[in-house]
């Protein structure tokens, strides 16, 4: 059967095929920017062309849907480690690398210093597509709240310069043969590795494009070729992460680019979209749209209501263990997506070294106060985190007789999908929900920022961006959960 496109789609495909400059299309959620850019990339000419995108699981899908053979798809770290390989021989990655790159330098600091300098020299390779300076580790230091605790003698500069050392140190072929995983990136580009190959390079989810992914676009692509950005810059969310602000439209102005959007969500019922357009009015209903349902219930209503295989999101973690605590009390199955994030809440909990759960929630509680006392605009995002991290822990660890059965407790209930073994209420952040969409969606809007703490006008637009991924998950109804 032959599909119909739209007016905008077909430009777009238009556009791939007898085109001739760097162009960019904003989307809005739902609007088929993926399936777009694979209709465009299959009816292109260019000789060589690249499909880059963020994870094995996107790359994956796009390889069954395109047909040309000229389109090599890949994601960034892919091509950044076989660029890597081609010149240093024989290096595989490692998630402890620059943690030992630091305790390489530093052997007699204590553990938290090695930790905390690893931590920042990831934010730095994330951020920069140059060698920072320690003025601009320090910086990074104070907007991603990285500090050595009670090891006073190792902060501010002191900390900084182990970080830059370490960088530096990573620009060599490294003895064990071990690289990190922001490595496989960020060395290529800073030692000029990465040759231009191609005469047309797509990116899609730009909107989360950090530097180093940038300046990887820009050096693929050859001196004639073109670059497409794809994306929503509405759903910009991981700005903690280092993305780039308005990449998208940094790139139009830098490249005199063309603009394209594609405006129509074929997944939001009509009330959804009349709803996201409070946060984005240009986003519009598909003419065969649903009506949709939008409705409030407090949350143990949510907690009666919600069946197997629907979503419940929240902005932050806490309300997630509160509420998945007590599902399983109830005997309805339920999981937390994310087995990253329990395995992070693991790494925190042993780094207070006790077993006795009395001494964690002491331990627990001094780590949040420092937190909170170092609290200043710039980290302001910081001390939410460690606030809702502190309430989720509290929350689990009701019960727990001692902390290592807190750590089993995690582990049972942050899950990925493919752990899951019968059908259970999915559990979610908004940001782990990203290009994922549902039936129903339960939105615990008690967890969201406004209000509670003063923003930035950044953060407060990635805030009104979370929302909006929020309400634009559902395809059919959307639940607004509080009190």
């Amino acid at each position: 059967m032959e599909i119909k496109h739209s007016l905008e789609q077909l430009a777009i495909k238009n556009e791939f095929v007898i085109g001739r400059e760097h162009f960019t299309v904003k989307a809005v959620a739902g609007s088929s920017k993926t399936y777009t850019s694979i209709l465009g990339l299959n009816a292109a000419n260019s000789p060589r062309m690249l499909y880059c995108v963020f994870n094995k699981k996107m790359q994956l899908e796009a390889v069954e849907k395109i047909t040309n053979p000229k389109v090599n798809v890949s994601t960034y770290h892919s091509i950044g480690f076989k660029i890597l390989l081609s010149h240093w021989r024989g290096v595989r990655a490692s998630a402890y690398c620059e943690f030992g790159r630091v305790k390489e330098i530093e052997p007699a600091a204590p553990s938290i210093v090695h930790f905390q300098a690893a931590k920042l020299v990831s934010y730095l390779k994330n951020t920069f597509d140059k060698v920072p300076t320690v003025a601009d580790a320090v910086k990074v230091m104070t907007e991603r709240d990285i500090d050595t605790g009670k090891e006073v003698a190792w902060a501010g500069e002191k900390l900084a310069d182990l970080a830059i050392k370490s960088i530096k140190l990573s620009l060599e072929y490294p003895k064990n043969k071990t690289i990190s995983f922001e490595d496989m990136i960020w060395v290529p580009i800073i030692l000029g590795f990465i040759k231009p190959v191609y005469t047309l390079v797509v990116s899609d989810e730009s909107q989360d494009l950090n530097a180093p992914q940038m300046a990887m676009l820009k050096a693929l692509c050859e001196p004639k070729g073109r670059i497409c950005l794809v994306g929503d810059p509405n759903q910009s969310i991981y700005n903690f992460r280092g993305t780039l602000s308005n990449s998208m439209d940094k790139f139009k102005l830098d490249f005199n680019a063309k603009e394209f959007t594609l405006s129509v969500s074929y997944r939001c019922p009509k009330k959804i979209v009349g709803l996201a357009q409070l946060t984005v009015p240009a986003i519009q209903a598909a003419p065969n749209a649903i009506d949709g349902e939008i409705s409030t219930m407090n949350n143990e209503a949510m907690l009666d209501k919600v069946q197997v295989k629907e979503v419940i999101l929240s902005r932050t973690n806490a309300p997630l263990a509160k509420n998945c605590l007590a599902l399983l009390r109830k005997n309805k199955p339920a999981y937390i997506v994310g087995r990253d994030i329990g395995r992070q809440l693991i790494s925190l909990i042993e780094g207070f070294e006790t077993n006795d759960i009395n001494q964690l929630y002491l331990k627990l509680d001094a780590w949040l106060s420092v937190k909170q006392a170092n609290a200043n605009l710039w980290n302001n995002n910081a001390v939410a985190h460690a606030t809702d991290t502190h309430e989720c822990i509290r929350a689990i660890s009701e019960n727990c007789l001692d902390v290592e059965g807190l750590k089993n407790k995690i582990n049972s209930l942050f899950l990925d999908s493919e752990f899951v073994r019968k059908p259970s209420v999915i559990l979610s952040s908004i940001h782990k929900a990203k290009g994922l969409e549902f039936p129903t969606v339960f939105l615990l809007t008690e967890s969201f920022a406004s209000g509670k703490r003063t923003l930035t006008p950044e953060q407060a637009q990635e805030e009104r961006n979370i929302y909006y991924v929020g309400i634009t998950r559902t395809k059919n109804k959307l639940v607004n959960v509080g009190g």
